[in-house]
């Protein structure tokens, strides 16, 4: 307002009523908070229809897994699975599948072993029986021979058993950094078994090359080379030679041991690998062929078998040669 150029102060007062405006308040937040809560529970009745939807085949699959009895093959269909699980459920059953064949191959080897142990306790029952009955401290002499005998394979046995079980536990990975000089190793091993070529009037002939160095355990990798030549020797007729050829090969030692036995038929060559397999009568517990295999294995090394000229058998073991030496001390 003007008045020939006054400031005229003027006071205006609007009043409205507390009830008017808490309506109008209410008029504000009500419907939007109506339309959250309405919209959270369409989204947990949507996720949860979908859920229910995209985890019907995995209720499936708990099912058909839970009604599988606890002996029989439980394995997963993946026909209708989305794809998106198939590599899952294709990994899930491999798994099985090593599970099963691990299991199988334990139970078998303790059926197997306890087999091949009630044998020998039966012979000393039997024999502690025989000694009690005799009279004569010859005749109990003479049994108690046979006992320690029959004792003394046993122990062989057992021994053999624990150098499998720890064969096969046997990590390559925890041994990498060790060297391990197989001249020395089969130098040892021929100088062990020299004797019994001897009985046998076998002669025990060795090939060397330079520089036959691997990375393993030098126990395991002893009773490789051991039980190799002493199933050579076992195997061989009176008067025949065995030998042991060592050797270079690019990045990789090879040993062949090489005996004029009868020879292995192709049909036997991978079942004489088996724990307790006889390929013949010839006395002995069988385990000494599944000893080298798991220990070549777990060196990640190959074994196979071959044909010797003119006769025989031939077992060549390649192991990864290692790029690091024994120590200059380390003599034999």
């Amino acid at each position: 307002m003007f008045d020939a150029g006054r400031t005229v102060r003027l006071i205006v007062s609007v009043g409205r009523t507390l009830s008017a405006r808490d309506a109008l308040i209410a008029s504000l937040w009500k419907p939007q908070l109506v339309y959250i809560l309405g919209s959270i529970a369409v989204a947990i009745l949507l996720i949860c229809a979908g859920l229910a939807l995209e985890l019907r085949p995995l209720d499936r699959l708990t099912d058909g897994l839970s009604a599988h009895p606890l002996q029989s093959r439980a394995r997963i269909d993946s026909t209708d699975l989305h794809a998106e699980l198939q590599p899952m459920v294709a990994a899930f059953n491999a798994s099985l599948d090593t599970i099963e064949r691990q299991t199988a191959t334990q139970r078998r080897f303790i059926a197997d072993a306890a087999h091949q142990i009630r044998t020998p306790l039966t012979l000393l029952g039997s024999q502690l029986q025989y000694a009690r009955r005799q009279n004569s401290l010859d005749d109990v002499r003479e049994t108690l021979l046979a006992m320690h005998h029959s004792n003394r394979a046993m122990v062989a046995l057992i021994n053999q058993l624990l150098m499998l079980a720890q064969a096969e536990a046997a990590d390559y990975t925890a041994f990498q950094g060790e060297a391990v000089d197989l001249k020395a190793v089969i130098t040892r091993a021929i100088e062990k078994l020299a004797l019994a070529a001897s009985r046998r009037d076998i002669e025990l002939a060795v090939s060397f090359a330079d520089a036959l160095v691997v990375s393993g355990s030098e126990p395991l990798l002893s009773a490789v080379i051991s039980n190799l030549v002493d199933n050579a020797i076992r195997y061989s007729p009176k008067g025949s030679h065995v030998t042991v050829e060592a050797a270079r090969v690019d990045n990789t030692v090879r040993i062949d041991v090489i005996d004029e036995g009868a020879g292995i038929p192709d049909a036997l060559r991978e079942r004489v690998f088996e724990a307790f397999f006889h390929a013949s009568e010839e006395e002995g517990s069988g385990l000494g062929l599944a000893i080298a295999r798991e220990i070549v294995r777990a060196h990640g090394g190959t074994i196979v078998i071959g044909d010797a000229s003119p006769s025989g058998a031939k077992f060549s073991v390649t192991l990864k040669a290692a790029t690091i030496y024994p120590r200059p001390d380390d003599n034999y």
